[in-house]
Order: C-alpha cells, then sequence, then structure tokens
C-alpha cells in the first residue's frame, strides 16, 4: 500500500514506519478533564484581553483637534476633493457641512460671552 502512494515510493517501509511511529508516545495534544480545559480556556480570554488593554494603554489617549485646526483641515480636504475626478455634488456638501460645523464651533468659542447669557433661563 506505501508503494501506491506516491511520496513514499523512494523510501523502504521500515522508514516509513519509523516515521509514522514517532508520534506514538507524544500525539501532539494534551489530554484534559473538564475542569482543565475550562481553565485554559479561561486564561487563554484573560491573555488576549490584556494583550488588548496594553494596545490602547501604548496608543495613549485620543487627541481631539480643536475646532479652529479641525477647520483648516476640512478646507484643505475639500479643496483635494473637488480636484479628483470621482468628487460629486452630494458628499461635497456633506463635507461642506462639516466644515461649516467648525467654522460655527470656532466662532463660538472666540466670540465673548455676555454674563447675561448666563443668567438667562431655558
Amino acid at each position: 500500500m506505501l508503494r501506491i502512494i506516491s511520496i513514499c515510493g523512494e523510501s523502504e517501509s521500515s522508514e516509513v514506519e519509523r516515521w509514522l511511529g514517532c508520534d506514538s508516545e507524544d500525539q501532539g495534544f494534551q489530554m484534559m478533564n473538564d475542569e482543565e480545559v475550562v481553565e485554559f480556556v479561561s486564561n487563554k480570554a484573560d491573555t488576549e484581553e490584556d494583550e488588548e488593554e496594553q494596545g490602547e494603554e501604548k496608543a495613549g489617549p485620543l487627541i481631539i483637534p480643536s475646532n479652529n485646526a479641525a477647520l483648516q483641515h476640512l478646507e484643505e480636504a475639500m479643496r483635494w476633493y473637488e480636484a479628483q475626478e470621482e468628487c460629486d455634488r452630494r458628499s461635497l456638501i456633506c463635507l461642506k457641512s462639516i466644515r461649516d460645523l467648525a467654522a460655527q464651533k470656532r466662532k463660538i468659542i472666540q466670540k465673548q460671552t455676555r454674563i447675561t447669557e448666563f443668567l438667562e433661563k431655558d
């Protein structure tokens, strides 16, 4: 039978039997009871969670740009998008509305708030 298999055609049957027998003692897996399986799976999940947390810690806190910086970047993005062949009106209007929001927020921060505005009731 071993001679029929093409990869065993050049090998002696004693060599093939030795190859097949080398894993008889250590089959490459561990026999575990139910408690050991639960412990193994739980430890694996904990390790994955720890790795995710370490990755988040290395990334550091998310830095949000200022309204002024956002406005500048959005204007630059609009100039880039308008020069693209794929530019369509709907997407451009969406991008402009986001830019307008950044401009509005920048204007609110730059404008001095009157003391009477703090005293007004909603």
